[in-house]
C-alpha cells in the first residue's frame, strides 16, 4: 500500500473513511454505536484464521473499565490517533 493520508479501497484514495481494525495502535481512540470513546490499551491480534480482529480497549477518562472488542477483518474504523501514537511512539 502506498504511504499517504486516507486509506486505498478499490483503486482510489478516500480520506476519512477509517483504517482495518488490525492496524489499531495503542492509544488510538475511537466512539461505538453508542456514543461512547474508547482508547485501545492493548495490540490487536487476530483469531479464526484472521478473519476476526480482537482488541483490548478501556474507556477514556475510566481506566478501571476495560473490555475486549471484535471486529471482522475487512471492516473499517474511524479512529483519531494520537501524536505519539501517529509517530510510531508507544
Amino acid at each position: 500500500m502506498p504511504v499517504g493520508s486516507g486509506t486505498f479501497f478499490l483503486g482510489r484514495w478516500l480520506r476519512g473513511t477509517g483504517i482495518g481494525p488490525a492496524r489499531l495502535r495503542v492509544g488510538d481512540r475511537f466512539v461505538d454505536e453508542s456514543g461512547r470513546e474508547w482508547e485501545v490499551a492493548g495490540q490487536p491480534y487476530t483469531t479464526v484464521g484472521g478473519k476476526v480482529v480482537n482488541v483490548r480497549v478501556q474507556r477514556v477518562g475510566l481506566s478501571a473499565v476495560v473490555t475486549e472488542r471484535s471486529w471482522a477483518a475487512h471492516e473499517r474504523i474511524r479512529v483519531q490517533r494520537t501524536a505519539s501514537t501517529a509517530k510510531g511512539k508507544r
